[in-house]
């Protein structure tokens, strides 16, 4: 039995941290008559939400650099969910992801016992106006060859506990590509809705690309 720790701030929040575990097949809410306003709720579920050989770092550190930024490059070059299209260096990712969390801002690194890198998360600053400072946007790439083992689910649910815990009120995914569906899948099935679409607002790979928004 594995169980997450919600910090939530509001009704609101919480359903959908339910909605977004209904699929499975347990789920029960210890001390349901507590104020879900005041307390931590704390999940359950059969199965794992997280598969057993998955650990997870809150920082990046030189030694997974390599492995995060190979990760990052597939996507560049080979996808459409990122719109960069030259692959950063080892340490110009160095240098984002320790910013980040240098800044308060959650960056966490899923990995086997053995510290081999599966994929990382991270949330940053939406927009630099000060008005947004309660809203982050959240990215998530997952080692190629581990795709749809859950791992992906995993880093999104953390990181979206992480965002709660440093007292973000929003998160936004800007997702880039509509046709891009394990990504908005995952999405949804973590509780967030869509809330608009921009049409051909990238041009990679010889083709107009829209950017998909959705929001927890």
């Amino acid at each position: 039995m594995f169980a997450i720790n919600v910090r939530s701030a509001s009704a609101d929040a919480a359903d959908k941290y339910l909605a977004c575990l209904a699929p499975l097949d347990v789920v029960k809410l210890v001390n349901p008559n507590a104020s879900i306003e005041r307390s931590c709720l704390i999940l359950y579920s059969l199965p794992p939400l997280i598969p057993r050989f998955l650990t997870e770092k809150t920082s990046v550190s030189v030694g997974d650099a390599d492995a995060v930024t190979g990760i990052y490059r597939h996507h560049v070059l080979t996808g459409t969910a990122t719109f960069e299209e030259q692959a950063p260096t080892t340490e110009e990712m160095l240098r984002r992801l320790t910013g980040l969390s240098k800044t308060g801002f959650p960056v966490l690194v899923a990995c086997t016992p053995d510290d081999s890198v599966l994929g990382f998360a991270y949330a940053g600053p939406y927009k630099a106006r000060s008005a947004y400072r309660y809203t982050v946007e959240n990215s998530i790439y997952v080692n190629p060859e581990r795709i749809r083992e859950g791992i992906g689910r995993a880093l999104l649910l953390r990181l979206i506990s992480e965002c709660r815990q440093r007292e973000y009120k929003q998160i936004l995914a800007v997702i880039g590509d509509s046709e891009n569906k394990s990504s908005i899948g995952l999405h949804r099935a973590c509780g967030f809705v869509h809330v608009g679409t921009a049409d051909n607002l990238g041009f990679k790979f010889s083709r107009w690309l829209d950017v998909v928004f959705m929001q927890f």
